[in-house]
């Protein structure tokens, strides 16, 4: 009879072991869905300045075709906008003329056939923090067969961040 005294520690450590062990493994499972339910809202806020981005390059694309004047640069007109482009968003400053023009690093690069412009927007506008949502946005005007062809790529970012390793990227594009 005295052997048989281990017996019921044994069998209540062997059980508390595999509890314990099923335990992690929610645990764990838990954890990784909740990081992958912030991953979600990650990428959707990323859409959203893409989307946001299409939409402001979208408008102003359309708006200045209505005038018969081009508000991106085209192959025979490469200057930059004076138009508020930036009250999409709300994040214009005056320009060297008063001129209302965004404080977005325009770019434009031509040739004989095509023109590419280039900016960036921040959603919040005016945030300092590397962790708010930027937009690249590429405008590309070109000559296809005597008609003009316009292709719009956003790209939005839930952070500005390039550090950030939960930096998630999305980028949506129209072409016409």
């Amino acid at each position: 009879m005295q052997k048989k005294r281990g017996v019921a520690l044994f069998i209540a450590l062997v059980i508390s072991a595999i509890v314990l062990t099923v335990g992690i493994g929610i645990l764990t499972t838990v954890f990784k869905e909740i990081r992958f339910s912030a991953f979600g809202k990650e990428s959707a806020e990323a859409f959203y300045a893409a989307d946001t981005g299409l939409e402001c390059a979208l408008y102003w694309d359309f708006h200045e075709a209505e005038e018969d004047r081009p508000f991106f640069a085209t192959s025979s007109d490469s200057s930059l906008p004076t138009s508020a482009f930036a009250w999409c968003i709300d994040d214009a400053v005056d320009g060297p003329d008063g001129e209302k023009l965004a404080d977005m690093n325009w770019n434009v690069v031509k040739d004989s056939n095509s023109a590419t412009t280039t900016f960036m927007l921040r959603y919040p506008p005016n945030v300092a923090n590397q962790d708010a949502p930027c937009i690249d946005v590429t405008v590309i005007k070109y000559m296809d067969v005597a008609v003009q062809k316009t292709k719009i790529e956003s790209v939005g970012r839930n952070s500005c961040n390039t550090n950030d390793p939960r930096r998630v990227e999305r980028a949506v594009r129209v072409a016409y």
